[in-house]
């Protein structure tokens, strides 16, 4: 077997926020090996346009070191955003709002999310065969 753009792991989540039958999660959780900081910040945080300042800050504290990244991802958001023509032009770049979590139930949903993580990353702590540094 092997795995996508290597991530190892998935989990799917339904929160309090998912539908009702409980057959469509709301949140994907992928789990990585690496961090955004494993090549040494030559590739990755160009790819993201992470600043100076913020890779400096967050992530070459980890630079070269083990790590591994959980990112979850809400499945299913009630906020709909738009892309629309700009103008007649079909060169012209469109414009597009996202409007991301213009809905309070996405939020909730993601807040929801991270009370799942924190508490399972509280079981893994105190597992005395892990050893595990949060950053």
């Amino acid at each position: 077997m092997t795995t996508l753009g290597g991530v190892e792991g998935y989990a799917f989540i339904n929160t309090k926020y998912a539908n009702e039958t409980g057959l469509y999660p709301d949140i994907q959780l992928h789990m990585a090996p690496a961090s955004l900081s494993s090549d040494a910040g030559v590739q990755v945080r160009k790819v993201l346009s992470l600043t100076d300042e913020v890779y400096d800050t967050v992530f070459r504290p980890i630079t070269n070191k083990d790590a591994w990244t959980l990112m979850p991802l809400l499945l299913r958001p009630k906020s709909r955003g738009t892309v629309r023509l700009r103008n007649s032009n079909s060169f012209a770049s469109p414009l597009i709002n996202s409007n991301y979590f213009a809905e309070p139930e996405d939020m909730l949903s993601g807040y929801s999310n991270w009370d799942i993580l924190v508490s399972n990353w509280d079981i893994c702590r105190k597992r005395s065969y892990w050893i595990i540094k949060f950053y």
